[in-house]
């Protein structure tokens, strides 16, 4: 009977082993003082689409702007022929809120704008950006190549503040996971916010999605990463995209 027990109780602990959701690696400063959040919503349907993660939500997603969604503000209007054009509401714990416009699948001809508005070069191929606005902020961000899948791309972008220039979060992909041996570094799995040269959140895009949030920064910082998570979660990758059309 002793037996039979320990053998149940290893079996179970396999194959618990084996359903755990894989991790990316993040920074040694994000397994500290940070809440760890699983994502709620990235599966299924994305017909009235929400993302939570913890007390963070948004808006049901819109998959397309109309006049006065997302069409009359400057990065809208720069970049309204895009494939892909995502909007909603971004709520946090702290009842902060902003409006979020995120654009990928850039028509060949917008992307030299692109480049003006956020003084990138033209050699990458891929971009996902988008805009953070209420009454007290005015950000943007831009990530180049953030489906990488050669061992040669490096991977990143920024958020920045539209009223100081100066003030910014860089964002840096991971192509690490917990558990294996990553000699071979090629998807991109998920994404770091750094400022100032530590990590403050990060975001994995394995399976169902998982969020780290520094608690040490503000409210504010707090709702910028939590805009960007949002769109990274909801965004199709050109692999997807290229998919759809056949």
């Amino acid at each position: 009977m002793k037996k039979i027990v320990i053998f149940a109780t290893v079996c179970l602990t396999i194959f618990l082993t084996s359903c755990t959701t894989p991790s990316i690696i993040v920074s040694n400063n994000l397994k500290q003082d940070v809440s760890i959040y699983e994502m709620k919503g990235r599966q299924g349907l994305q017909l009235n689409q929400i993302i939570g993660f913890g007390d963070y939500s948004c808006s049901k997603v819109k998959r397309s702007w109309t006049t006065g969604s997302g069409y009359d503000f400057p990065f809208g209007v720069s970049f309204r022929e895009a494939d892909e054009k995502l909007s909603y509401t971004q709520y946090t714990p702290a009842l902060q809120n902003a409006q979020v416009f995120c654009i990928s699948q850039f028509k060949h001809k917008e992307v030299s704008l692109l480049a003006d508005f956020f003084g990138v070069s033209l050699e990458h191929q891929d971009y996902f950006a988008g805009s953070i606005k209420n009454r007290n902020l005015n950000w943007d961000f831009i990530i180049y190549e953030p489906d990488a899948s050669s061992i040669h791309d490096i991977t990143s972008g920024v958020i920045r503040n539209q009223k100081n220039k100066d003030e910014k979060i860089l964002i840096r992909a991971v192509k690490e996971i917990e558990g294996q041996a990553n000699w071979v570094k090629l998807d991109v799995h998920g994404f770091e916010f750094i400022k100032s040269g530590k990590a403050i959140g990060a975001i994995s895009l394995l399976n169902n999605g998982r969020v780290w949030m520094s608690n040490s920064i503000s409210d504010q910082e707090k709702l910028i990463l939590s805009s960007v998570m949002t769109g990274l979660a909801v965004r199709h990758k050109m692999s997807e995209a290229a998919s759809r059309e056949f």
